[in-house]
């Protein structure tokens, strides 16, 4: 069985780098101010509710869901950036992200194609009912390294999906094996993300309740928004753990993907 601890406490140090979490921050901030935004609008609309504001929120909503696709585009751009960068880590060379912007600017047809496929299957095999979700999970460990595939084999959309395939069914227990810690780690990771806004929460909990239970909404909305300086600061916490479990992820499977390679 190929070696799994390397590649994972050798994605925790290069994912430990300002160059490579600050394009993630940056798009993950850009999420996280939509969602407070929307949510204090939804806060000030409420006492004064009307059909023009209903109107207004549902236009900030679909402005959300334009921002998230705009921020999904450019953030499949830098994870082929970081897949790239860490394979020329993974080979003694140190380089800076925008060296790797060529490789991945070049790939990127490749791999939003890759990507558009993997969510129609996805979505297909998970409306199955009662056993929708097994065939989803199936389909993380047989597409687990279809970036690899198109940023260092150079493969194309429809073949990178056919060789991760092919390179889980010929090694289905090193496959399945690593993906199972690397999610284990990643959803440990997840929680230690959203511990900043829990901890928010929890410090006004006692305060909220009492304004909710007490029928005192206005008083509510007031504390809430009392507050949005705990919440932002919290947000940009969650915000930057977020974005180093991202380069994290995506380092180590580059790095255990180059690893296998080298067997």
């Amino acid at each position: 069985m190929a070696e799994i601890g390397k590649p994972i406490s050798t994605a925790f140090r290069y994912a430990f780098s300002p160059q490579r979490i600050a394009p993630f921050f940056a798009l993950n901030l850009v999420i996280a101010a939509s969602l407070l935004g929307i949510l204090f609008y939804v806060i000030e609309m409420l006492p004064s509710f009307s059909m023009s504001l209903f109107f207004s929120l549902i236009g900030l909503i679909a402005a959300f869901v334009i921002v998230f696709i705009v921020v999904f585009l450019v953030k499949l751009f830098f994870l082929g950036v970081i897949t790239d960068n860490s394979k020329l880590f993974y080979q003694k060379k140190v380089l800076p992200l925008r060296k790797s912007y060529p490789i991945a600017k070049s790939k990127y047809l490749s791999m939003l194609g890759a990507f558009l496929l993997m969510g129609i299957i996805v979505f297909v095999v998970g409306i199955i009912p009662l056993i929708g979700f097994i065939f989803v999970i199936v389909l993380s460990w047989m597409f687990l390294f279809v970036m690899q595939f198109v940023l260092i084999n150079n493969e194309k959309a429809v073949d990178s999906l056919k060789k991760s395939y092919e390179f889980f069914m010929n090694n289905k227990l090193d496959v399945f094996v690593f993906w199972l810690i690397i999610t284990l780690i990643d959803i440990a990771l997840t929680i230690i993300v959203f511990i900043p806004v829990i901890i928010a929460l929890l410090s006004i909990a006692p305060v909220v309740m009492g304004a909710a239970l007490s029928g005192n909404f206005v008083s509510l909305f007031s504390i809430i928004k009392s507050n949005i300086a705990l919440f932002a600061i919290a947000g940009i916490i969650s915000a930057l753990l977020f974005s180093y479990k991202e380069v994290w992820k995506q380092s180590a499977l580059t790095f255990y993907f180059l690893q296998f390679k080298k067997k």
